[in-house]
């Protein structure tokens, strides 16, 4: 932020529950087919411009998400 003078106003956070792939599946270190949750975030600027984007993957059998909702 204070770099690029560039402030990050919200964030969408998609998590879905998916089987992993191959790849995943050796990253994680778990079976082909496990489920995982599969977690897209992205970042904005107040003007809506998306300035972030991520993907991650979580084992399914050892995580744990908490959300926390407000209105404004």
């Amino acid at each position: 932020e204070e770099k690029y003078n560039k402030r990050v106003v919200k964030a969408t956070r998609i998590i879905e529950a998916v089987n992993a792939h191959s790849h995943e599946a050796s990253l994680l270190h778990i079976k082909r087919n496990a489920a995982v949750h599969l977690v897209r975030t992205t970042a904005f600027l107040a003007d809506g411009t998306p300035i972030e984007y991520s993907v991650a993957y979580y084992p399914g059998d050892r995580n744990r998400f908490s959300i926390e909702l407000i209105r404004k």
